[in-house]
Order: C-alpha cells, then structure tokens, then sequence
C-alpha cells in the first residue's frame, strides 16, 4: 500500500498536536508528513520531530498528497495557496477534535482532563470529564452526559429561562445536575462504540464498556459492564489478581520503564503480576 504525502499548514499547538496524533499512522508507513508550512518566518529552517518548516511558497517544491489547513484560518489559507498555484481539492480542513483525540502526554481542555496516551475516536463528545491513563474511547461516545431531571413537574429546564438569576451559575440548563458532577474515567479503560457516560459517574481502573451501553451508575475496577443501564457482566480477573494490578499501576510508569518493560505486557496476567508485586 503506498502511503499517504502530507504537509502540514501551520507550525503551532495545533499542528504540533495532530502531528502527534499522527505518530502511529506513521510508525506504521501509512502516512508520511513531508513538511509544515508556516507563514511565521520565526519558525521557517526549524524542524518538527525531524520534519522541516518551510515558506508557504515553497510547498510546489515537495511531492505531497494533500495538506492539512487548520480551520479557523482555512479560507484565507486556502486562498493564499490557491495564489501559489496549489489546487482547492488538494486543501482538507482539520477537524478541531482531531487535534485532542490522541497525545503521548496528558493535557487539558474545554473543561477536559485527558491522561497520557489516551485517545477517543471521531464522532465523540467530551463534555466534563477526566480521562486517566492508556483509556480507549469508541466512535460516537458521549462522556459527561447531563440528564434532565424527571422528578419534578416538568422535566424542561422552566427556571433557566425565566430566573435571571441562575443565568450564570453552575446549574446546568438542560439538567438537574450541576457542572460540578465530573464524569471520571481512571486508567488502562476500554470504552466500545456508543458509550454514553453520565455526569458524576467513576469508571474504574481497568474496566471495560460494552458498546451502546448507558452508564449511570459507578463501575469497579477491573469489571466488564454492557446494557441500558449497564450493568456487571463479570470481572475480568480474581479479587487478589486486581488488588496486585492496583498496586502495580503500571499505568503510571514512565515511558522509559513501560519500553523497558514492553514485553511483559505480553505475559499473561499472573506471570506480569508476580514479576512486578
């Protein structure tokens, strides 16, 4: 399969970012970023993990697929290029999710905390949550979901509207929830296609989520939940084998004792713990 020639426009956070993002397409020979282009002369000479920042006008000199134009800035780059000679079917817009969905380091967001490694697919929705560690999201997953509140009169937010005095609090207008209820996913968390997550809810370490399951309620560490609402399927591992995986946490080992240790991760779950309790 030939791979993908692509020149990343712009030598900012957010092209940094989806070049990390890119990393495993390209570890793979699946993509292949020949350039960044920037039209900061500051930057032009420097390189990025290898990949050199060029002049905008330079880009006909590279052989290239297509480039990758931020939107916020997309129309008037596009036209920019479109005055080089570069063709609007070679320009494609990147997504402003795609920037976030993938990072060797933690960072933080739009109410969005996200440990290292972690990823979430496209189509996601990340309202407030915290992510830990090595979690794997699924397409079209919504963590952080406020409900309405169905005990009451009626289950449409009325006082929002008409009390001007809750305008800006942390009431939420579309639940009887407040923002301070943070969906929280630990780490080491496999999360399937469809997931919806409520607000307040704690995923913990190790668990995996069936897909189009709706979690409301808590899930322990290391259990398997599927349904709507979801529910324990079973536990992945015995008590004792998930009290020595808790205290290993090797989710918290630094890059350079997890490529140490990378092979071990092949064992099976008791020969890993005995070698690392």
């Amino acid at each position: 399969m030939d791979k993908s020639r692509i020149i990343i426009y712009g030598a900012s956070d957010d092209g940094k970012s989806f070049f990390e993002y890119l990393h495993p397409l390209v570890l793979l020979g699946l993509i292949e970023v020949v350039a960044f282009a920037d039209n900061d002369t500051r930057m032009w000479g420097r390189d990025i993990g290898g990949v050199p920042v060029v002049p905008p006008m330079t880009i006909v000199e590279y052989k290239y697929d297509y480039v990758i134009v931020t939107p916020i800035f997309f129309d008037e780059i596009s036209v920019q290029l479109s005055d080089l000679g570069i063709s609007f079917d070679k320009l494609i817009p990147l997504h402003a999710n795609h920037r976030r969905n993938f990072g060797r380091a933690a960072r933080e967001f739009d109410n969005v905390k996200i440990g290292k490694f972690s990823y979430y697919k496209p189509g996601t929705k990340l309202l407030k949550c915290e992510i830990g560690n090595f979690c794997h999201i699924g397409d079209n997953c919504v963590i952080g979901l406020y409900g309405h509140d169905t005990t009451g009169v009626t289950t449409y937010p009325l006082k929002y509207h008409f009390d001007n005095s809750i305008r800006d609090c942390s009431q939420d207008p579309t639940s009887g929830s407040t923002r301070a209820d943070t969906a929280v996913i630990k780490n080491d968390v496999y999360i399937g296609e469809g997931v919806i997550i409520f607000a307040g809810v704690t995923v913990g370490n190790g668990a995996v989520i069936g897909s189009r399951a709706v979690v409301t309620k808590d899930v322990p560490d290391y259990c398997v939940v599927a349904g709507v609402p979801a529910k324990v399927v079973r536990k992945r591992f015995s008590d004792s084998t998930v009290d020595a995986l808790l205290d290993i946490r090797w989710w918290n080992w630094s890059d350079e004792k997890l490529s140490k240790h990378i092979d071990d991760f092949e064992l099976g779950v008791d020969q890993f713990t005995s070698l690392h309790s």
